[in-house]
């Protein structure tokens, strides 16, 4: 049989220029800061030579300055960046070489990381500081140490003091774990995944040191894989000589140990197809890798996929199969947002909005020095402005019909509010729980499945599927070595993310109290089989109930048809009750959109549904819906409404010209962005909130005295729940600061949900938002804003002043209107079209500059 011999085996010819090649890019290599004239780098300088003129001869020398710390036992790792091998062969003229070089490093990585640590070893400076105080009696014996291991030809990356891992490049894209196959074993990888349970640190053998008890030599023995066999006999040259066999005793102290870890890691649930498994991978930490993962945390790990090297028996009992793990080399934050799938509209949104945040990082270095807080950006507020709330609310599970207040809140969860540190140390959360109640067939599950895939950290459970400790952190104890660790659960896995939980009542009552600690405290305190900790579950609960009996008796409360308990109920920040109530005008436009989605495959656009009904409004010249059609002209309403179809098929194909609904791309990397503020409650707003909650709490008095039971609860919670509303709302508008505005839409949300569950048969679970409600005309909801406007402002003058008589005109600024409506969903041409109106009927009046308006008569 022919022996045939592969381009890798050719490449091992290679590996003596590749360590010249590997040496060369260490020791001259140089990376320049672009702020070299700058006032940090004379700070810099200034520190080098306090240091020692020694190691300013390094000077943009990245690698050569690395290894410079590390002699001097400054540092221990030597991170050696892919990007940086190929810009240093643009810049030697050698592109081709040191391509073949990065190739060979991402192929056979293990290999080619024992060759960095040779190069490396090779061009290690000298120590420049080498005073008694400085080193530690550790470190001598550490240097001492290395050296009788070089003499013994000891392998360099195991005898070396320093650990060298690779980086991977910008551009190198994140292969799903699912996808890591048989190729990837021995090269570089890079995944996105979640920690599921995290193993002790442990002390891993490298280097084994002997003395023999005959001779008294120093015996080396290397630990390349996961087992070995102690020596028991010299084989010194003294021993050979003198014709005798001494005993090795094996030496602790001189044996040269690294920190071990092992991980198990999980695919995310957006990259798992439904109806599969997740996939799960183990993962090997070793060094300065070891204690950077948690539980629950989403990183990208890049590092070797590794086969797991068996010898003696248990090689010959697995036969030609071979488990496999993951070695890390980095860790760093988890990648979610890929720019690249948006589209042209949403492109343009995304640059707006770093046009305008690198805008507002300007002025904010003005307003600091003037001692102003500077506000956001006039592009931004023209990109958040008008129905921009309305579009990400809507964009929440379009094909769903209707529910827009309910979307609106999901939005809010999904941005969330923030959370405050007390200086005891107590944590007031800002994740905020949302609980969805109602008849079956409402799409209360669907909604869920779509913020787990819309929240960039989800965690999707049932309640009969998932028990306490599946919801919080079970104990596993380890097959090899018996030791009990830690695997969390649905909730420690969402830390920082929403954990959505389907058919809540289902769940058993010793299950559903392990969840109250997390709802409010967001930790998970453990205490089993001798472990006593608390982990982390910063998690949002999105939960769906329905009702024990079937369908929601209105007549009884919340507790009595969900079988909930008060103390789980009041931690929800918003509670919606879902019903399904026949209704002529709903059941039409709910039949029409499903027929369209059933059709099409997708959801119709906001002008689909909107232009339906605003063309009969137009030539009705009403303010009401279009309903049924007269029996006098059946025919030209059956015409009407076929020319309303062509009219709605032309609008959907010209959608593309201005997206009404975005992708779940840029829905993540809005939240993402948003999230990144930090928006604080104004001193102003302080007192209107104390006395927005006390006025509740007293309507709510009342209303227990007339039924003489409630239906919903108005607690300190409850408070609490709207700051956490306004703050989210703030972050919506990329903002730093509550205004007036943001609490009163959460306001408004807030007294809606209790709405649905306190007066069921006023609302349904379905609203259509491009149609108008009978009771809330556009006109009305307008006037009723600014009236409460003009309330406001006169009470204020009767506060500051109260013995004045409010006699002149109070002056109402129509930017703050124009605020007001867009959180409503209102268009600043329907505000327009008001004011002309009531200036007509000799209602209002408006100023010279057209700024503000005020009421002529009393309108109250």
């Amino acid at each position: 049989m022919a022996i045939g011999v592969d381009n890798a085996h050719e490449k091992v010819r290679a590996y003596n220029d590749h360590i010249k090649d590997i040496q060369n890019f260490l020791e001259n290599f140089e990376e320049y800061d672009t702020k070299e004239n700058s006032g940090e780098d004379v700070v810099m300088m200034a520190a080098e030579e306090e240091v020692g003129k020694e190691e300013s001869i390094w000077k943009h020398r990245k690698y050569m300055k690395s290894l410079q710390s590390i002699s001097n036992k400054e540092s221990s790792v030597l991170y050696v960046e892919i990007d940086d091998i190929l810009s240093f062969g643009k810049y030697e003229n050698k592109v081709t070489e040191y391509n073949n070089l990065v190739h060979s490093i991402l192929s056979n990585t293990k290999r080619y990381v024992q060759l960095i640590y040779i190069a490396a070893d090779n061009c290690l400076p000298v120590p420049t500081r080498t005073n008694i105080i400085d080193f530690k009696l550790e470190e001598i014996n550490n240097t001492k140490r290395s050296e009788a291991m070089k003499t013994c030809n000891v392998p360099a990356y195991l005898r070396s003091s320093f650990e060298v891992y690779i980086k991977a490049s910008k551009r190198m894209p994140i292969t799903p774990l699912r996808e890591v196959r048989a190729e990837y074993v021995g090269g570089y990888v890079q995944v996105n995944c979640i920690v599921t349970r995290v193993s002790n640190v442990k002390p891993r053998i490298q280097v084994v040191n002997y003395t023999c008890e005959v001779c008294g030599s120093s015996i080396w023995q290397s630990v390349e894989g996961t087992n070995y066999m102690p020596l028991s006999d010299c084989e010194s040259s003294q021993c050979k000589n003198n014709k005798r066999t001494g005993n090795l005793k094996c030496n602790i102290k001189e044996s040269k140990f690294t920190k071990f870890q092992e991980i198990r890691i999980q695919e995310p649930a957006d990259q798992v197809p439904t109806g599969n498994v997740p996939r799960t991978m183990k993962v090997i930490a070793m060094g300065e890798n070891t204690r950077k993962l948690l539980p629950g945390m989403y990183v990208t790990i890049s590092g070797v996929f590794l086969p797991v090297v068996k010898e003696g028996f248990q090689a010959f009992r697995s036969g030609l199969t071979a488990d496999t793990y993951f070695e890390v080399h980095y860790v760093h934050s988890f990648v979610t947002t890929k720019k690249v799938s948006l589209t042209e509209y949403e492109k343009k949104l995304v640059k707006q909005m770093e046009d305008d945040e690198k805008e507002r990082e300007k002025k904010s270095k003005e307003d600091a020095l003037n001692g102003s807080s500077g506000g956001i950006g006039g592009g931004a507020y023209e990109v958040l402005h008008s129905q921009f709330y309305d579009k990400l609310a809507n964009s929440i599970a379009p094909e769903i019909f209707g529910m827009l207040d309910v979307k609106k809140g999901l939005l809010l969860q999904l941005i969330g509010g923030v959370t405050n540190k007390v200086n005891d140390g107590m944590k007031i959360r800002g994740n905020i729980h949302i609980l969805l109640m109602g008849d079956p067939g409402v799409a209360k599950s669907q909604l869920l499945t779509q913020i787990t895939k819309i929240a960039p950290r989800s965690i999707y459970a049932t309640g009969k599927g998932s028990s306490g400790v599946g919801l919080t952190a079970s104990v596993v104890r380890d097959q090899n070595t018996s030791e009990v660790t830690l695997e969390g659960g649905a909730l420690v896995l969402a830390d920082n993310g929403i954990c959505c939980i389907d058919e809540f009542d289902k769940m058993d009552e010793s299950d559903r109290t392990a969840i109250h600690e997390v709802m409010e405290q967001q930790t998970v305190s453990i205490a089993k089989a001798g472990i006593t900790t608390t982990l982390n579950a910063r998690s949002s609960v999105l939960a769906a109930a329905n009702p024990i009996s079937g369908r929601y008796d209105p007549r009884k409360s919340p507790v009595a048809n969900m079988n909930l308990p008060d103390s789980l109920l009041s931690r929800f920040d918003l509670q919606f009750l879902l019903l399904d109530i026949p209704d002529k005008e709903k059941d039409l436009r709910l039949a029409r959109h499903v027929l369209y989605v059933h059709k099409n495959e997708k959801a119709p656009s906001d002008d689909f549904e909107f232009n339906r009904s605003m063309s009969s409004q137009q030539r009705q010249g009403m303010g009401m819906d279009q309903t049924s059609h007269s029996r006098s002209s059946t025919k030209k309403a059956r015409r009407r409404r076929n020319n309303d179809e062509i009219q709605d098929n032309e609008n959907e194909n010209n959608i593309n010209q201005e997206q009404r609904v975005f992708s779940t791309v840029f829905m993540r990397y809005f939240i993402e962005k948003a999230q990144s503020y930090t928006p604080l409650v104004p001193k102003e707003l302080v007192s209107e909130i104390v006395e927005h909650y006390v006025e509740l709490r007293r309507r709510e008095k009342i209303e227990v005295t007339r039924e003489d039971w409630r239906k919903t609860y108005t607690t300190p919670r409850t408070l609490l729940g709207i700051l956490r509303l306004s703050q989210a709302l703030a972050r919506l508008r990329f903002s730093n600061i509550v205004e007036r505005a943001d609490f009163e839409e959460a306001t408004r949300l807030m007294i809606e949900s209790k709405k649905s569950v306190t007066k069921p048969g006023n609302t349904g679970g379905f609203s259509n938002p491009g149609a108008k409600n009978k009771r809330h005309d556009f006109r009305d909801q307008i006037i009723e804003i600014i009236k409460d406007i003009h309330r406001k402002q006169a009470e204020k003058i009767a506060r500051e002043d109260e013995e004045s008589m409010i006699d002149e005109m109070i002056e109402i600024s129509i930017s703050d209107i124009e605020t007001r409506i867009s959180h409503r969903g209102l268009l600043k041409q329907q505000l327009e079209l008001v004011i002309d109106e009531y200036i007509e009927l000799g209602v209002l009046s408006k100023s010279k500059d057209g700024q503000f308006i005020s009421f002529i008569t009393d309108f109250s």
